[in-house]
This record gives C-alpha cells, sequence and structure tokens, in this order.
C-alpha cells in the first residue's frame, strides 16, 4: 500500500475531477487506502486594497448550494468506494487544504491546477500553488 490516507479537493473542474479519477483509482488500486474528498466554500470577506467585499445572503447561499451539489458528484463518483467520506469546508482553500490533511493524518493531497473560484481570471493557479509550498505531505496538481 503506497498510501493509507488521500485527500482530494474537489470544486467540479475539470482538473479537479481528473485528480478526483486519478485518487479512485489510487485507491481502488490500494486495498485499505482511506480517500477523503473535500469541498472548500470561501465565504469570507474579500480584501482589495482598501476595498473589502462581503459575500451578500444570496450569494453565500447559492455558494452553500453549488457546494452540496458537488459533494453529490463526488459522492456519485466515488460509488463503490469502500472508504470514502465527502465533506463541505467553510474557510480560505489555501490554507484549508494543508490543514485538514495534517489534521486527518493524509499522507497526499490531489488536486487540480485550476478551480472555479470567482477571480479565477486574475488569480489562476494560486490555491494550487500555495498548497504544494506549505503542505506537510504530498501534493499531486492536475492540469
Amino acid at each position: 500500500m503506497l498510501f493509507r490516507h488521500i485527500l482530494a479537493a474537489y470544486d467540479g473542474s475539470v482538473q479537479a475531477k481528473r485528480a478526483l479519477n486519478k485518487a479512485i483509482q489510487m485507491v481502488d488500486s490500494c486495498s485499505g487506502t482511506k480517500l477523503t474528498v473535500i469541498h472548500i466554500v470561501n465565504l469570507y470577506p474579500l480584501a482589495a486594497g482598501d476595498i473589502l467585499i462581503s459575500p451578500s445572503e444570496a450569494l453565500s447561499e447559492s455558494a452553500l448550494r453549488q457546494g452540496e451539489e458537488l459533494l453529490e458528484e463526488a459522492k456519485r463518483y466515488t460509488e463503490g468506494l469502500c472508504r470514502v467520506n465527502t465533506e463541505m469546508i467553510q474557510g480560505n482553500p489555501s490554507r484549508v487544504i494543508p490543514q485538514q490533511a495534517a489534521e486527518r493524518g493524509c499522507d497526499l493531497i490531489v488536486m487540480g491546477s485550476r478551480g472555479l473560484g470567482p477571480l479565477q481570471g486574475a488569480m489562476l493557479g494560486s490555491v494550487s500553488r500555495s498548497v504544494v509550498q506549505h503542505a506537510k505531505v504530498p501534493v499531486l496538481v492536475f492540469k
């Protein structure tokens, strides 16, 4: 068994789907390996210079609803695997992903290189780059 516990960050992007599929293959081929799939919803205010932008209640509700839909999608992908957990977490993905990997005792993180965040055009790859820099375990990033 190469890995005991894999953490997959899932946001529904093409790259995240590739990463989740690879994690599923790894779990399927390694008996006893556990898979945790997390979707992170960032509902915290965004600071842009001197401006602080807080998400509206409608935007927050929409993000949570979309998060639930994405987790359902992930559950369909992982159907048939024995040791799978899916969870939605609120916070900054750059911080939450390495933190969750450490707290859960994961020995590998898999994720896409580009997400579906609201500023994807301005910050492509910033989350994956940050996770690679701060994680205490290997990170497999899918383009």
